[in-house]
């Protein structure tokens, strides 16, 4: 199994919110896992991006490219990291943030791209209406996202 789907679980188990809970266990059943990075699209579209700003990043890259989709959800890095990323029309996942070049203008490496990927796709004209209400920006927008389709 998956190291970011037993992750997720775990954070269902061990949650004594039921609200919370509730909300792990949907996007469990929810998210899909991805594996396929395309790093050359990555590395072209990391001009645009800043680092430790994946969800900037990500959300501002899938208005300019209509082909591409914004995800929310998980990378697995070392540990397991809450990360946005995109996925292209071939199902492949476009990372820029994770494949910015270092301050030497070398690529800070082909191992910061996660060895998998986890994640709810969010509609763009729902992200951008997410974004607009988010008063608290550390709330994860599939959170946010869960409550704008009434809690399934």
């Amino acid at each position: 199994m998956s190291q970011l789907i037993k992750y997720v679980s775990m954070l269902s188990k061990f949650d004594h919110n039921d609200n919370i809970t509730k909300y792990h266990k949907w996007f469990k059943q929810t998210a899909k896992l991805y594996i396929n990075v395309n790093k050359e699209q990555s590395r072209k579209l990391s001009k645009y991006a800043t680092i430790k700003r994946c969800f900037d990043n990500c959300s501002k890259l899938a208005y300019k490219y209509k082909k591409l989709e914004y995800i929310e959800g998980y990378v697995q890095s070392i540990i397991p990291i809450e990360h946005a990323f995109l996925i292209n029309d071939k199902n492949e996942i476009v990372d820029p943030t994770l494949a910015i070049k270092s301050g030497s203008g070398k690529y800070l490496g082909t191992d910061r791209f996660g060895s998998e990927y986890y994640g709810i796709i969010i509609p763009k004209n729902i992200l951008k209406i997410l974004k607009i209400n988010n008063k608290n920006r550390f709330t994860p927008i599939p959170y946010l996202y869960w409550e704008y389709i009434g809690k399934p």
